[in-house]
């Protein structure tokens, strides 16, 4: 059967810094005893609580778990434990205890610290390879975190000048009277100069508002989206966790009148930040902007591919820790198509309908040569499973079963992509379902 012919794929470059270390060599963990094992001076130096010039974020709650967490080691992971229990609904506490029974204790403390990172504020960088975490492992990740700053600086310089040319042709408008037109002629941006044509009628004057202000919605959004993220990149604490075998990043909170970087040109720092992002208000409303700006940070450590000294790359993944994502196996045949084009056949399964997904493996040439390629990638499964099996290319898509119980209601009888609970956990609805009210 002839090659079907292939249309180059995007590549998107994972690039990515530098803000002070607090790391630990990796240890074991005392099997025997439940205790914290590994630094938490993250915690203890957490700036994400409030201080004299940060508004007040967190309900007493959980100001009491981060003391408990500051206080008596030996009770540490007792009080993580019953944070993580209440935020869920009394009938899936009890699946949560048959599957912690089950478990080993270094796997219950793995699933505590992951179930509880966005409570704590920490996005967990796993290493897909499995093997141990070093210091040199917490130092490149530090300078692709830098990376990705410069790249929000470049982003943020780049929006100035659009978003500058929009809002001054809307302000061409100043009269709220049809008969009176725009004041001036609309400027050739390209040429510098300005269209001396007849002016344009009222049906064409209401279609350039209409793109001018879709256009200025988008650049400022936009431009404040890439605000937040140089403020997160610019400002986190860093972790080598040996419970998890990962390395931990957290955040510090953005607020009104926050510090910012100098390199934010002045006309845009007036520009204030979106409500849903802003802590401030009710306390309710304090903690879901914070929320929401964890997940802002989350986007910006999804995939990270550290390649130290010797050349060799690791990837680190948070995707992990990410109900709205699903691990799959996509295999597509050896001798007939090259890596470079695995995500050109993805295409094939319905991936650009599911709108996100991430590769985290790199091509291995094996000897003998396999029959296929082996890419494991994690897809956004949050509205449509992906097609498992292309006749165009005879590639398959396999999901990658890393639990025996669904990862959201920790039910022995049904995986993550089956589960009709929304989605639960801490800061989400503790969920009661028809069949936990026997009905």
């Amino acid at each position: 059967m002839p090659s079907k012919p292939l249309k180059q794929a995007e590549t998107s470059r994972r690039v990515v810094v530098k803000a002070e270390i607090m790391a630990d060599e990796p240890s074991a963990p005392n099997s025997k005893r439940l205790k914290l094992v590994g630094n938490t001076s993250s915690i203890q130096r957490n700036e994400l609580v409030s201080s004299d010039s940060e508004p007040q974020i967190y309900s007493r709650t959980f100001e009491r778990l981060l003391e408990s967490l500051r206080t008596g080691r030996e009770s540490r992971w007792d009080h993580l434990r019953t944070f993580f229990l209440d935020s869920y609904h009394p009938t899936i506490q009890t699946q949560i205890n048959q599957v912690f029974s089950g478990m080993s204790e270094n796997e219950r403390l793995n699933l505590l610290v992951n179930k509880t990172a966005r409570a704590t504020h920490e996005v967990i960088l796993r290493p897909f390879d499995g093997r141990v975490c070093t210091l040199a492992d917490v130092e490149e990740i530090k300078a692709m975190i830098g990376i990705l700053a410069e790249n929000a600086k470049k982003s943020i310089s780049l929006l100035e000048n659009p978003i500058a040319i929009t809002r001054r042709r809307l302000c061409r408008f100043r009269s709220f009277s049809p008969d009176r037109p725009p004041q001036e002629p609309e400027p050739d941006v390209a040429g510098g100069k300005e269209d001396k044509q007849k002016l344009p009628s009222l049906e064409e004057n209401t279609k350039m508002w209409r793109d001018c202000a879709k256009k200025l919605r988008g650049f400022v959004t936009k431009f404040l989206m890439e605000r937040l993220k140089l403020f997160q990149l610019l400002n986190f604490t860093v972790r080598l966790e040996p419970v998890t075998n990962s390395i931990h990043v957290t955040p510090k909170v953005w607020y009104t009148g926050a510090p910012e970087s100098p390199s934010i040109p002045r006309t845009l720092l007036d520009i204030p930040m979106l409500e849903p992002f802003k802590p401030e208000g009710t306390q309710e409303s304090k903690i879901t902007a914070v929320d929401r700006q964890m997940e802002v940070f989350e986007s910006s450590l999804q995939v990270l591919h550290v390649k130290h000294s010797d050349n060799v790359i690791r990837v680190f993944e948070s995707l992990h820790n990410n109900l709205d994502y699903e691990l799959f196996e996509f295999r597509f045949p050896f001798d007939e198509y090259p890596p470079f084009v695995c995500t050109t056949i993805l295409q094939e399964h319905h991936i650009s309908e599911i709108t996100d997904f991430h590769i985290v493996s790199e091509p291995f040439v094996s000897l003998p040569p396999s029959s296929h390629h082996v890419a494991k990638v994690y897809i956004r499964v949050t509205h449509k499973m992906p097609i498992l099996y292309s006749a165009v290319y005879t590639s398959t898509l396999t999901r990658i079963e890393e639990g025996k119980y669904c990862s959201n209601c920790f039910a022995d009888d049904h995986g993550r992509e089956n589960c009709k609970q929304p989605s639960l956990g801490i800061g989400r609805p503790k969920g009661v379902g028809e069949s936990d009210l026997g009905v």
